[in-house]
């Protein structure tokens, strides 16, 4: 179990759930706001980096799933500013077997929403950014041009170094994004790899995997 300098609780009525497997001295959580729910499941995952969680919120949730895996650079996980006023139900889900090298996943919005599928894999420099931080008006009618609604990241997804995905974006499953890409619009097809800034489809048809020995000592011919 955390140590409880570890979980500086400074609202009302908010839940924190964390099973077990987690190294006490790699979670720190904050929460500033009431009736928010943060519940990290069980993991086997021999974790090196920080778990941050920063909730300014009212009425949100944060869950990740079974056998999340956090690199050296950290994992900071934040919903709402301090700097503005509290979101409200607001929500961060990461699916299970989620491993990362160092990543950054922010909400600054009420009623906004990340979801991360399963067996999803990012290397270092991420930034999940579902949010423009400030708002943005057509200066004829005055009406807002930037609102801020779901961002989703699909099954079993690899996310290169320095990659950027952007507010309400959606990619399918299967989906590897190139290193230092920036990713400001959907992409509904599976197994794609996209790159670029903005992103483009540069590959179709395509599966990876996590380890392969033959790869490692590059044996691997065409078509083997």
């Amino acid at each position: 179990m955390l140590n409880t300098e570890n979980i500086q609780d400074y609202g009302t009525n908010n839940i924190v759930e964390i099973g077990s497997g987690f190294n006490p001295n790699k979670v720190k959580i904050n929460i500033y706001g009431n009736n928010n729910k943060i519940c990290l499941k069980d993991t086997s995952k021999n974790t090196q980096g920080m778990l941050q969680i920063d909730v300014n919120a009212e009425s949100s949730n944060i869950t990740i799933d079974r056998d999340l895996f956090v690199g050296a650079l950290g994992l900071k996980i934040v919903c709402g500013n301090r700097a503005f006023k509290p979101v409200n139900n607001s929500s961060i889900n990461i699916g299970s077997n989620f491993s990362v090298g160092g990543a950054q996943i922010i909400i600054y919005n009420s009623h906004a929403h990340i979801k991360i599928g399963r067996d999803c894999m990012l290397a270092w420099g991420i930034m999940i950014y579902n949010t423009d931080a400030h708002p943005i008006y057509d200066a004829t009618s005055n009406m807002l041009i930037n609102k801020v609604g779901t961002l989703s990241i699909g099954d079993n997804c690899w996310l290169g170094a320095d990659v950027k995905i952007l507010k309400n974006v959606s990619i399918a499953n299967g989906t590897i994004v190139g290193y230092g890409s920036i990713v400001s619009k959907s992409f509904n097809k599976q197994n794609i790899c996209i790159c670029g800034n903005p992103a483009k489809i540069v590959k179709e048809n395509v599966i990876w995997k996590i380890y392969d020995e033959k790869y490692i000592d590059n044996e691997i011919n065409n078509g083997n």
